[in-house]
């Protein structure tokens, strides 16, 4: 009996620990909730590529088996309990959801006055983006502008509705302390 209790805490705290690394991206990028998953109609964006520390919008290439132990949490302790311990990120799975965005590649901008947009792309227009690396950037003074029509889902959480443009200009990017490696989209 006890060694079944503890698998199951254990099981319990394995998924606590995946939802909780995964959501802690929206607090290291200081992204705010969506305070309403409704759809707005589509608008032109603009903001300068970011290169955040963790990359952990949604479950973008990750395996199944993170969005699964996710949805056993989610099964386990309702999207009720979830709003209790942590609304602002549970907001943002919920949208994710919504939108059918688990899995969708994305990209982060900074879109001025200290906001960080994430914005969600399909396979083909993500594709321009693996290429560019904050090394790359940073040695050759340039940063990547990007503007594109995107639906707003809510704050700070954009959909593209059409390719990007990728413009690459002279200019300092957002820098990291230099012993910290920053992860590249890929």
């Amino acid at each position: 009996m006890l060694v079944g209790m503890s698998k199951g805490f254990m099981k319990f705290n394995s998924c606590a620990i995946v939802l909780k690394s995964l959501l802690m991206g929206v607090l290291f990028t200081g992204l705010s909730a969506c305070q309403s998953s409704e759809s707005k109609d589509a608008k032109d964006l603009e903001g300068v590529l970011f290169f955040p520390l963790v990359h952990s919008s949604n479950f973008y290439g990750l395996p199944d088996d993170a969005l699964m132990e996710y949805r056993d949490l989610v099964d386990s302790l309702g999207y009720d309990q979830l709003m209790e311990i942590d609304p602002n990120r549970t907001r943002w799975m919920l949208n994710l959801e919504t939108h059918n965005l688990m899995h969708a590649p994305y990209v982060q901008l900074e879109l001025g006055e200290g906001r960080i947009g994430v914005l969600f792309l399909d396979s083909a227009a993500y594709e321009p983006f693996k290429s560019l690396t904050y090394d790359d950037l940073t040695q050759s003074g340039h940063r990547v502008k990007v503007a594109v029509e995107a639906k707003s889902l809510g704050d700070d959480m954009f959909l593209a509705q059409e390719q990007p443009k990728i413009t690459k200009e002279s200019g300092e990017m957002h820098s990291w302390e230099s012993e910290v490696r920053v992860p590249n989209y890929e």
